[in-house]
């Protein structure tokens, strides 16, 4: 009978070994068979290299030969502005030549002299722009994609040539008038494609000026070379990436890793497609930009592709360094939040906004699933048993150490949990104050709030969130009395009349796409009339450009499914965390709060788009540019894989 059991069991050892061998048959099939689809959706997809008017121009000024004038004999807006009033230009307003504390004009003694370099310092620039237009001439017929560059060029060319004369016909006595130097300097800052921040009395070069091909030829050639290469690069990219990365997956986590993973991937391809379109076809039709503002983007999300990629390898790679951290953390739970507060100031003080808040709403899921691993129980089991020792009062009295009797297990109770409360508490008011009221980044500290309350209604209880969520209400209404605000309410209530047009925009390419979507790689950035979408279309306007891609319909599908599915994986979560034990539980809940914050950006950031709430500045999570979108989204996926490869009942 033994050897009859022996042998028993191993034909089922030997039948379960058959059954996950055909399953890593079936999975290396479907990953070969998904980089296929990569690799032709991409070459099919996305916009050829002949398309871009950079290209074609960068092409063009290599044969070009600049003619040469010494470089002293340019005058730069600002320099006319310094000698023309003897002041430096934070002195002075430099369009009307005005003094900024005493609101008179001022003029040096050397205004003539300034005045006749200022006039063949025009000339010099409209014969070197004068060389660069017959050279596009001759080189149309080879490159089609300059048409609009050559024409937004002569256009200007003959403008300015008329204001120039006008400036020459002038006599002596109107030399002398703030007016006249108003209309010369107003030339110069055209000619020479700057823009004048007179409160802050800055100049500021604009990268899409046309007269960018004539004085930084070199700047537009590397990165026309650098789309060129990507564009051809992409397709090759998607194909490898998708195989390693689904591989990767399907060892740590097995279908459910393949599965999210797949799902980033076709996200995250679809953000770049939208993008490399962007790069290319953004102006196309416009007589403002000759060239393409957005023609950068997705040389910059292929670097944030690559970093996103190598976050989520190294991170299912280095798993059991993953677990390791996290038992340290335990262990010094407020030496991590006082890290974690330091590396998001240091963030927003370095980066910005848009990677701080990603610091902020990161360290706050991190603390609040270390907080709710360690006491969540604790503090329900105290719920039941004791509900008194719960009292915000007595937390604060144990926390402040006064009025606590030896001899009242309630207050013994307090003093155990009024620490993590309250170093909870200070560390999420901190981060939020930061971004709110020193950073102005008022969309973080909407989602770190909704994470912070939330992590307080689970494991303080109900009255802890209720308290903290009123004086939030309280913050936000004075908050709300901000110019800042108001704006952006008087946009959401009423955008055809706001001080800010860009809703106006977008209702007009949202109301074009309502009768049939655009189909991807036609997306029409600009109107027949030359009106094109806000620049910040592939950033704080996604779900807008994804109406036009999708339709109406189809965007409330997308919407409710994305959240469905973030929902679902925290429940999943919530499930480990309520069935495991030790390092695992903190990962599951870290990641169950990076997921509940990529949930509320993505509700804030549609409605907001949907006219229904404020803007809040926030991109889509997974589609919109830049790192600040893919961050916290692909940490909790990959998070999710981590806890999945060490659930015991789940390992091969």
């Amino acid at each position: 009978m033994a050897n009859v059991g022996t042998l028993v069991l191993i034909n089922y050892k030997y039948k379960i070994l058959i059954m996950v061998n055909q399953y890593s048959k079936i999975n290396y099939l479907f990953t070969f068979f998904a980089s296929v689809v990569f690799f032709v959706v991409s070459f099919m997809s996305f916009p050829k290299v002949g398309d871009s008017r950079e290209i074609a121009l960068s092409g063009a000024l290599e044969s070009w030969s600049r003619p040469s004038f010494p470089e002293t004999s340019r005058l730069r807006a600002d320099d006319f502005c310094e000698k023309w009033t003897g002041k430096t230009v934070e002195e002075v307003d430099c369009r009307t030549a005005y003094d900024v504390k005493t609101l008179t004009p001022v003029k040096s003694e050397q205004t003539d002299a300034v005045w006749q370099e200022a006039l063949e310092s025009l000339e010099q620039q409209q014969r070197v722009l004068g060389s660069l237009v017959e050279h596009l001439e001759k080189e149309r017929d080879e490159r089609k994609a300059l048409t609009q560059p050559l024409l937004g060029l002569q256009l200007r060319l003959d403008l300015w040539a008329e204001r120039i004369e006008q400036l020459k016909s002038a006599n002596k006595k109107q030399d002398k008038e703030q007016s006249i130097y108003s209309d010369m300097f107003l030339l110069m800052l055209e000619q020479q494609g700057l823009s004048y921040n007179a409160a802050a009395g800055t100049f500021k070069t604009v990268n899409w000026h046309i007269v960018r091909a004539a004085d930084q030829s070199a700047n537009l050639i590397d990165r026309a070379n650098a789309l060129k290469f990507n564009l051809a690069l992409i397709p090759w990219v998607m194909a490898i990436c998708s195989v390693l990365i689904l591989t990767l997956a399907w060892r740590r986590a097995q279908w459910m890793g393949w599965g999210l993973t797949l799902g980033f991937l076709v996200l995250f391809w679809f953000s770049l497609l939208l993008a490399a379109d962007a790069s290319v076809n953004y102006g196309q039709g416009s007589t403002f930009f000759s060239l393409n503002p957005l023609g950068n983007q997705f040389n910059r999300q292929m670097v944030v592709g690559v970093i996103v990629l190598c976050i989520l390898s190294i991170g299912l790679f280095f798993a059991a360094f993953i677990k390791r951290l996290t038992q340290i953390a335990l262990h010094h739970l407020s030496l991590t939040m006082v890290a974690l507060l330091l590396a998001t100031l240091v963030a927003y003080g370095l980066q910005g906004p848009a990677m701080g808040s990603e610091f902020l709403k990161f360290g706050t899921a991190v603390v609040a699933g270390l907080i709710t691993a360690t006491f969540g129980r604790s503090v329900h089991a105290t719920a039941e048993i004791s509900p008194g020792s719960l009292t915000p009062l007595r937390l604060f009295r144990a926390w402040v150490g006064r009025h606590r009797s030896p001899n009242d297990p309630r207050d013994a109770i307090a003093n155990v949990l009024c620490r993590p409360l309250i170093h909870f508490t200070l560390f999420c008011g901190f981060g939020v104050g930061a971004a709110a009221l020193l950073f102005h980044d008022l969309g973080a500290a909407l989602v770190t709030s909704i994470v912070a309350v939330s992590t307080l209604f689970m494991v303080f209880g109900a009255r802890l969130a209720l308290g903290v969520l009123t004086l939030g209400v309280v913050m936000a209404l004075l908050m709300s009395r901000t110019e800042k605000v108001q704006a952006r309410i008087a946009l959401m209530l009423d955008p055809l009349t706001a001080s800010v047009s860009d809703f106006a925009r977008l209702l007009a390419f949202s109301n074009a796409s309502h009768e049939q979507s655009f189909s991807l790689g036609k997306i029409p950035w600009c109107s027949g009339s030359g009106t094109c979408i806000p620049l910040q279309a592939l950033s704080d306007y996604m779900p807008v450009v994804l109406t036009g891609v999708f339709g109406p319909t189809g965007t409330v599908i997308f919407f409710l499914s994305f959240l469905m599915g973030l929902l679902g994986l925290a429940a999943w979560l919530m499930q480990k965390f309520l069935t495991l034990q030790g390092h695992t539980r903190a990962l599951s809940m870290m990641a169950f709060y990076m997921l509940w914050a990529t949930a509320a950006q993505t509700l804030v950031t549609f409605l907001g788009n949907w006219r229904l709430i404020p803007l809040t500045g926030l991109g889509t999570p997974l589609l919109s540019i830049g790192l600040s979108s893919a961050l916290v989204p692909v940490i909790a996926m990959t998070l999710i894989m981590v806890v999945k490869h060490q659930t015991p009942a789940d390992k091969p």
